[in-house]
């Protein structure tokens, strides 16, 4: 027996025990952090919604959104109730009440079928050209100013500065609309207070 070689194989094994304990340890250092971290970011989820046009990033995270977001939601929505003409006015009620509320379901319906009827009866069609835009992150809505043009046969008949209440309400991940409504005035937080 070579006890010099036994000692050598020896040595070999702990140190390979050694680099094992090493790495076990920092296995576990890395999992501890890891859950460390996991606890910290519970409750601060970022959802990632896309409106259907999508012209700037945005992002969505519990329940505030970007500017951005709320922006690009608006004026989609302002186009699928203002710029309309007899042909698509019945296709674009359709598409907006996909992101409707329940509860605003049935208001917003049937303010679509009013406009599609009148629409039709008098050959008319609507184009909202937006001037400015100021948007409450907090309480999830934007209010619109712009020229509103109306058509009759083609030929214009008036040119209105117009505004325009759009609100929301965010659930499972996705923008609902709320509310959308012309206002009287300018003041973003009356025209909230009067929801």
């Amino acid at each position: 027996m070579d006890a010099t070689r036994y000692e050598h194989d020896l040595d070999d094994v702990k140190s390979s025990l050694k680099r094992q304990q090493w790495t076990t340890l920092g296995t576990i250092l890395a999992l501890i952090l890891t859950i460390f971290n996991s606890y910290l970011q519970f409750g601060r989820e970022r959802t990632i919604v896309v409106p259907p046009t999508v012209e700037r990033s945005f992002w969505i995270e519990g329940g505030t959104v970007s500017t951005e977001y709320l922006e690009q939601m608006s004026l989609w929505v302002a186009s699928r109730v203002l710029d309309v003409t007899p042909s698509n006015v019945a296709y674009k009620n359709e598409l907006l009440l996909q992101f409707v509320a329940p509860s605003a379901h049935g208001t917003l319906k049937e303010a679509g079928e009013l406009a599609a009827v009148r629409l039709k009866r008098d050959n008319a069609s609507t184009q909202f050209d937006l001037e400015t835009m100021r948007t409450d992150t907090k309480r999830l809505a934007a209010l619109m100013s712009g020229k509103l043009e109306t058509y009759i046969n083609g030929q214009r008949v008036s040119s209105i500065t117009r505004l325009y209440l759009v609100a929301y309400r965010f659930a499972s991940g996705r923008a609902y609309i709320t509310a959308f409504k012309e206002v009287p005035h300018g003041d973003l937080n009356a025209a909230l207070a009067e929801l």
